[in-house]
C-alpha cells in the first residue's frame, strides 16, 4: 500500500488507507467514504457486494476490475 502513496506523488491521499484488513472487520467496506484497503489474496471476491462503486485491483495478476466488468 505504501507503493500506492509513492505512485501518486506529489499528490497526497488524505482518506482511509488500510494496508491489510482483517477478515473479521470486513464490514468496514460499507463505509460511506473513499478508502484504499488491502485484502489478503486468499479471500474470495465473491463474498463482497461489488455492485457498489468499487474498483478492485489485483496486483498479483495485473488486473483491474471495474463495476462495468461485474455486470
Amino acid at each position: 500500500m505504501s507503493c500506492f502513496v509513492a505512485l501518486i506523488f506529489p499528490l497526497q491521499w488524505k482518506h482511509t488507507l488500510i494496508p491489510i484488513l482483517p477478515l473479521k472487520m470486513i464490514d468496514i467496506l460499507d463505509a460511506p467514504f473513499p478508502y484504499f484497503i488491502g485484502i489478503e489474496p486468499n479471500v474470495g471476491l465473491e463474498m463482497f457486494d461489488l455492485e457498489k462503486e468499487v474498483i478492485v485491483i489485483e496486483l498479483d495478476h495485473g488486473q483491474v476490475i471495474t463495476p462495468l466488468d461485474m455486470l
